[in-house]
């Protein structure tokens, strides 16, 4: 595979990898950015590390479920286990 020059702000790396942990930050204020939670690097992240992202898939599947059972003013989380989610 060959990785282009620079892949674009937010994308997977490597490229079009589904369950990559690695997000593409190409410049110093895209690092900055995301630490101060801009709204301009975090929308167009596809993917990132477990812990400090949620992959959109799952995101698409909390708010399935939010819709679906969640009252007005709840949010959805999902979590691997019961014991998970009551800690």
């Amino acid at each position: 595979m060959t990785m282009p020059a620079q892949v674009p702000l937010g994308e997977c790396v490597p490229p079009n990898t589904r369950h990559a942990v690695s997000v593409s930050l190409p410049k110093w204020e895209d690092n900055v950015d995301y630490e101060k939670g801009d709204p301009r690097v975090l929308g167009r992240m596809v993917n990132g590390y477990p812990r400090f992202f949620i992959a959109k898939p799952i995101q698409a599947l909390a708010e399935l479920l939010r819709v679906r059972f969640a009252l007005p003013n709840e949010a959805a989380m999902l979590f691997p286990s019961l014991a998970c989610a009551e800690r």
